[in-house]
């Protein structure tokens, strides 16, 4: 299968490219510097000069679909934020004969920002930390009294969340905030620490139905908030809240989530709307991983495959230890879906799927 990644930059396309090239699949990435990180590696064919996504998202757009009637790529999978024009385009690049994973840009919208997506998580049942929007540079110095986290609606760990110790941090933050016109928006997010370490969630839906989920703990934290080292873990106390969460949304393709694992269960803190850096599933898995289910979350042939916590530990996940890759859902390597699903038959706890998707 002939494999389109949407952003060639960050450390998820290296690691999709490395799982999707293993697994047979011809890979390319789009890319708008000079130096993306997927150029450097071997499982990539080419990479795709583009316009830089984020001034102008349309211009993006417009210079991939020339990529795409150029090169006919099987697949076009996100892997930064161009999820979101995708999503918007879905029907153009559907006419072009191009599948993608990726769910209808009004479910999108509800975890886009930071502000829709604590709404979202609070009309689904998930427990949030203590939060409320500051409006203006006023609000936001008279109500952060103690220590807090102040997030933008769109932003990194690293460039969008500032954490401040008491109310003395917080002018140098309102400054920074209403240098980037934070206020002249929605606000600011304020949200209240919660204790205990960050997991990381990573899941597949197909139509809001949980395909494919696996979870890590961030053991030692890295630059700008990020792991530097992880270890998978259980997650018998996340899988109720993230098969509720999708089948809110009816979402399809890739989600990501971080939460806080507390005594009383987790504290949902963050989602983003598509894959987050993969390689610790597919390390984890004993099958090809959660990015090889990726491609075809959007088709696929009637199969049984059931999420299920495993042992803790280093290097365990969510995924079958009985079965030989390809598994479940997996492409054929030729690319023309007819490779053979197989039945994994593994602990209870099931989230079935036993019909066929309509084809895109």
């Amino acid at each position: 299968m002939r494999v389109l990644l949407s952003d060639g930059s960050g450390l998820t396309a290296r690691q999709c490219a490395g799982l999707l090239s293993r697994a047979g699949h011809r890979v390319d990435v789009l890319a708008s510097g000079d130096l993306p990180l997927a150029a450097f590696t071997r499982y990539v064919h080419r990479v795709h000069r583009l316009p830089a996504y984020g001034p102008d998202p349309l211009t993006w757009w417009d210079a991939a679909v020339a990529v795409l009637d150029k090169t006919g790529p099987d697949v076009l999978l996100p892997t930064q934020e161009q999820v979101g024009v995708i999503s918007l385009r879905l029907r153009e690049l559907r006419g072009l004969g191009v599948g993608t994973a990726v769910p209808a840009f009004s479910a999108l919208t509800r975890v886009q920002d930071k502000l829709a997506a604590d709404r979202t998580l609070r009309e689904a049942g998930l427990r949030r930390p203590h939060s409320w929007v500051a409006t203006d540079r006023d609000q936001l110095l008279e109500g952060v009294t103690g220590p807090a986290f102040l997030k933008l609606p769109i932003g990194t760990a690293g460039t969008g969340v500032v954490r401040v110790g008491d109310r003395r941090e917080v002018p140098g933050a309102a400054d920074r905030f209403e240098r980037s016109g934070a206020f002249a928006g929605d606000g600011v997010l304020v949200e209240e620490p919660v204790a205990g370490p960050l997991v990381m969630v990573q899941a597949v839906f197909d139509a809001g139905r949980l395909v494919v989920l696996h979870a890590n703990d961030r053991t030692r934290e890295g630059a700008g908030g990020g792991a530097s080292s992880k270890t998978s873990r259980r997650t018998d106390d996340l899988i109720d809240d993230v098969v509720r969460l999708g089948a809110h949304l009816n979402w399809q393709g890739a989600l990501s989530l971080d939460a806080i694992a507390t005594a009383d269960g987790p504290v949902w803190i963050d989602v983003n709307p598509r894959v987050v850096e993969p390689g610790t599933a597919a390390t984890a898995s004993t099958c090809s991983g959660r990015c090889s289910h990726w491609p075809r979350a959007h088709r696929y042939r009637p199969c049984q495959f059931r999420p299920s916590p495993l042992r803790p530990g280093p290097f365990r996940a969510s995924a079958p230890t009985n079965c030989s890759s390809p598994c479940s859902v997996l492409p054929s390597r030729a690319g023309d879906g007819s490779g053979s699903p197989r039945s994994c038959s593994w602990p209870p706890r099931a989230v079935d799927l036993t019909r066929t998707a309509p084809k895109s």
